[in-house]
């Protein structure tokens, strides 16, 4: 099964961020070519852009790129947010801000 349009998804990342995107850009981008995931970053607006390719498989793979990328924005190391996309792994972040209630 492939597709046949192209999705696109966009994330805004912090400032502090960007020094470690430029850093490790080229093993992030090998990466998610290896799942046929096109990705473009714009640093003078801070957002990253991913999409599916028309060889891509997995309709969860864009979610599973969009937790990858917000495992990196919460400064988890990349060989670890790239288990991922092992079908057995999902993720979750909690803002414990808003389940505390303020005194």
């Amino acid at each position: 099964m492939s597709f046949l349009i192209e999705n696109k998804r966009k994330l805004i990342y912090p400032r502090h961020k960007e020094v470690y995107f430029i850093k490790n850009w080229n093993s992030i981008k090998k990466f998610l070519e290896l799942h046929y995931i096109k990705v473009l970053i714009d640093t003078s607006t801070k957002v990253i852009t991913f999409s599916n390719t028309v060889s891509t498989e997995n309709p969860l793979i864009l979610r599973k790129c969009g937790q990858f990328f917000a495992l990196i924005i919460k400064s988890v190391p990349f060989t670890i947010a790239k288990k991922i996309f092992l079908d057995f792994y999902d993720c979750s972040i909690l803002m414990y801000k808003t389940l505390v209630k303020k005194k």
